[in-house]
């Protein structure tokens, strides 16, 4: 029947009583049916044939693989490893199948993927394994299984910490601290752990300045040693490698120099040691147009940014397709982040007409930044918590676009986690003390004072002279 006619007929119906309405309906009804019935026999579908235009969807295995995993179906994962998928197939975040089942707490997933070949010592861009994961949402029965499958459970993620100070399970904690002793791993070793990626990194950057190599020689990503040293905290071969002639505005495939990554890794040491060289530019944009002070994520760096910032007269330097539209307004931000309400009516009564205007005027800036209050000195009291988090070393990884990585971290969020000061080494709180003294110090490894990682970069020079540390 055509649109049109139903029409009329509606206004037909709407005149009839309601049991003559019924029964019309189920007339209808059965005329409907029938005329399927005939279509079915007549033009089934399956008979038509299939057009050689017509494409059908396909995924990508890894997408395939996260998908199943993400949804926890066991009888679909089976069928997929056994078309023979390799489980070990990472996404854009370098997560696996079996990080994934470990955040959501499948058992059954982590012992079928196990079984299927995925490795148990598998690292996503944040250089977290499968262990790192279970320990830090708590599950205490894949934990168990990851370990007797030969998980590491030393093996440091990108901010420095093994698998048991991320777990706020005392049972979790007991049994990997017990399998650790049993294992014979001491609390001298688990240093020496910690301490082994600076040393290598140090000697062969001493290695290459004794033999004459290029310290500027682009590495994963074009990022340069000094960008490494500054992502890691490394921040004594950060003053070497600034002392021997090592680029400070080297950029990579982002359009990062070092001041970028020690804005983003919240380096305030590297940051001092950069800016103190008249050539490194507090506001040169990334190649997305980011600044230092858009990087940086700790209020009180940004502040000290903004305050370098405020007694330099340098334009902001573009980079590859970064544009005036692109800069974020650097003051308009300052209330947001470091001036409290006392301070506010002082930025009101600023009249700034222009971008332009301000940059090309110091005074202004003068103005604008450099505000004093005593009472918020001192008033930082530094914590687990508000430490900044360490760089990860991991080259690849530390210089993606700024954006932050979507990775397993946030599992680390999900679960509420927080390390008990107890669990601390010795020598961790004694880093910890040692960031309020951070900038009455001349080492600079002590003003960001961070667990140390090993850099996933090879020695590009290999030479048979003996350096002592």
């Amino acid at each position: 029947m055509e649109h049109s006619e139903l029409l009329q007929e509606m206004q037909q119906i709407e005149k009839l009583p309601i049991n003559e309405r019924v029964k019309l309906a189920q007339k209808r009804r059965k005329q409907q049916l029938t005329a399927y019935a005939k279509w079915a026999k007549t033009d089934n579908i399956n008979n038509r044939q299939r057009s050689k235009n017509i494409r059908e969807v396909a995924f990508a295995p890894e997408v395939q693989l996260m998908d199943i995993a993400a949804r926890g179906s066991h009888e679909d994962m089976r069928n997929l490893l056994k078309s023979g998928i390799d489980p070990n197939m990472r996404n854009h975040d370098g997560l696996t199948a079996l990080h994934q089942a470990c955040i959501d707490g499948s058992l059954e997933l982590v012992t079928l993927l196990l079984k299927h070949g995925a490795d148990v010592n598998i690292t996503d861009q944040d250089l977290w394994t499968p262990l790192h994961a279970a320990a830090t949402c708590g599950h205490f029965k894949i934990v168990t299984t990851l370990i007797k499958a030969g998980a590491n459970l030393t093996a440091i993620n990108c901010d420095g910490e093994m698998p048991h100070d991320i777990t706020d399970d005392e049972v979790t904690f007991q049994y990997m601290e017990n399998e650790m002793m049993k294992r014979g791993i001491t609390q001298d070793i688990i240093e020496r752990i910690r301490e082994e990626p600076h040393d290598v990194m140090l000697r062969d950057i001493k290695n290459t300045v004794l033999t004459g190599g290029d310290l500027n020689q682009p590495l994963e990503r074009k990022s340069t040693f000094l960008h490494a040293a500054i992502a890691n905290g490394f921040n004594d071969i950060v003053k070497l490698l600034i002392d021997n002639g090592a680029s400070l505005t080297a950029r990579d495939e982002d359009g990062w120099e070092p001041i970028h990554a020690a804005s983003y890794w919240c380096n305030e040491a590297a940051i001092d040691l950069l800016t103190h060289d008249k050539r490194v530019n507090l506001q040169t944009c990334t190649g997305y147009g980011e600044t230092p002070y858009d990087l940086c994520d700790d209020p009180e760096i940004k502040s000290v940014i903004l305050h370098k910032i405020s007694i330099m007269s340098d334009m902001c330097e573009l980079y590859g397709e970064a544009s005036p539209e692109n800069l974020t307004p650097i003051f308009e931000e300052v209330e947001r982040t470091t001036i409290d309400d006392s301070n506010e009516k002082h930025f009101q009564d600023i009249n700034i007409n222009s971008l332009e205007s301000f940059y090309s005027e110091p005074q202004k800036k003068l103005d604008l930044f450099i505000v004093t209050d005593e009472s918020l000195d001192g008033s930082r009291n530094p914590s687990i918590d508000d430490t900044p988090s360490s760089p990860i070393v991991n080259i690849e990884a530390i210089e993606l676009s700024s954006d932050r990585r979507n990775s397993i971290k946030e599992a680390k969020h999900k679960a509420e986690l927080i390390r008990s000061i107890d669990r601390l080494s010795t020598k961790e709180k004694k880093n910890i003390k040692s960031d309020t003294k951070s900038k009455q110090t001349d080492d600079p490894r002590s003003v960001c004072n961070k667990e140390n990682i090993t850099p996933n970069i090879n020695p590009l020079f290999i030479t048979s002279t003996t350096v002592e540390d």
